[in-house]
């Protein structure tokens, strides 16, 4: 701006006006020095800029991808089906075991049980997945993921044979020895590295397992953008082979591995409330500084440097009940499942999660065709720590559009109190 005076002085007599600020080079030819500003209008200024940076800067997402991670929902739960037709053998019987034992053991997962009549309902999702897989025998049970994908269980007419072993097979989709370690530790740890290299070879499984180990505890001390410290190690998993491998097939295939144990070394990031963070790391991919990048993504913020698209991955199905939602809120500091909370996040976060559906309780039961109703949800809420941000989404956005339009006030205000002062 200096240099546009004194240009504009010393070609004072042959160059016209031009521009938005015409007293600057009218000033110059009558050879006179620009007046500078008062000191009121400098503080006009200098109030309306600051105002402008703040409703800026409080318009930013108050949340890291971490905290997200405990904050955002899939559109639609994991669907356990249970398929029967109309000519089924002891199909009231079925349908009764499957709804009991689901409002029992999927209360509080993201996994709903729902008794689907696949002959009646041709255009359903599970019987659009058991017309793609081929002839199968009914009763059949499947499990869909809210992006689509359909896993068969393994013998339906042993697991629900029994009231037991259907209350078995509810346990077995939602909770493992490895989930219910996943549960404990997404908490009170950063994230957790799930590593599966049981079908691999015994150096493979030790650099695998010493890479995630070492990873981990570089991550100790780092602070992110969002000043947010790694006080404690990520939680370091390791998928086992042999028979406990088949007790982690859910988690597995959830999580994108396959339902057996791959030949070559996988590694997932995994924080939040079960959630995968971005593509599976194979192979020789993974190494230290794999893990340290997606362990640093995690601490940046949602939205303003970061592009949600690429870091959601799948959810696993688990149980995420009261207790553990209390404890996660107590970790961070504010009621992750607020409204305040979702709000803030559901435009940015939700469109590329969305499959269609609505928000789905946490009763783990619906059906379809069967008459009988669901179960009524007994979900029972915690009162814990509010929300950081104050107030609800629409509210904040309202206040901060309010201080925006203030600060263009002052700001004109300012401007042309400074151009009548200039051209007295």
């Amino acid at each position: 701006m200096i240099r546009h005076v004194v240009l504009a002085d010393a070609a004072a007599e042959t160059t016209p006006d031009r521009g938005p600020f015409p007293f600057r080079r009218k000033a110059a030819r009558r050879g006179t020095a620009p007046t500078a500003a008062p000191p009121l209008v400098s503080s006009i200024l200098t109030a309306g800029v600051l105002l402008i940076a703040l409703a800026t800067s409080a318009g930013a997402c108050p949340y890291s991808i971490h905290d997200a991670g405990f904050i955002v929902r899939d559109v639609s739960p994991y669907h356990l089906y249970l398929c029967l037709a109309s000519d089924t053998p002891g199909r009231e019987d079925l349908r009764t075991r499957f709804r009991r034992a689901a409002g029992t053991y999927l209360l509080d997962s993201n996994v709903a049980g729902e008794v689907v009549n696949v002959h009646d309902l041709p255009t359903h999702e599970a019987a659009r997945h058991l017309k793609a897989m081929g002839k199968v025998d009914l009763p059949a049970v499947l499990l869909v993921s809210p992006r689509g994908e359909a896993l068969r269980l393994p013998g339906p007419g042993v697991s629900l044979a029994s009231d037991e072993s259907c209350e078995a097979m509810m346990r077995d989709v939602v909770s493992s020895p490895a989930v219910e370690k996943l549960r404990a530790h997404l908490v009170d740890r950063w994230c957790a590295i799930v590593v599966d290299a049981a079908s691999c070879s015994p150096s493979e499984r030790e650099r695998a397992a010493k890479t995630a180990q070492a990873a981990a505890q570089r991550a100790v001390g780092i602070t992110t953008e969002m000043a947010q410290s790694i006080d404690k190690p990520p939680f370091v998993l390791l998928l086992e082979g042999g028979p406990q491998a088949r007790g982690e097939a859910v988690l597995r295939w959830s999580l994108g591995i396959g339902e057996s144990a791959p030949t070559s070394p996988v590694a997932a990031v995994v924080f939040g409330a079960g959630r995968r963070l971005g593509p599976l790391i194979r192979g020789a991919a993974l190494t230290e500084q794999a893990l340290l990048d997606d362990i640093a993504v995690l601490g940046r913020n949602c939205t303003c440097t970061s592009d949600p698209t690429d870091v959601i991955g799948p959810t696993i199905p688990m149980v995420w009940d009261a207790k553990t939602r209390a404890r996660a809120a107590k970790a961070l500091g504010f009621d992750p499942e607020s409204p305040d909370a979702l709000m803030t996040l559901s435009g940015v976060w939700r469109t590329p999660l969305a499959r269609g559906g609505g928000e789905f309780s946490r009763s783990g039961y619906t059906e379809a065709v069967v008459e009988l109703g669901p179960e009524p949800p007994t979900t029972t809420a915690e009162t814990v720590n509010p929300a950081r941000p104050v107030g609800n989404a629409k509210t904040r956005v309202g206040r901060y559009l309010v201080i925006a339009v203030a600060a263009l006030a002052l700001v004109a205000a300012a401007l042309g109190a400074l151009i009548l002062l200039r051209r007295r």
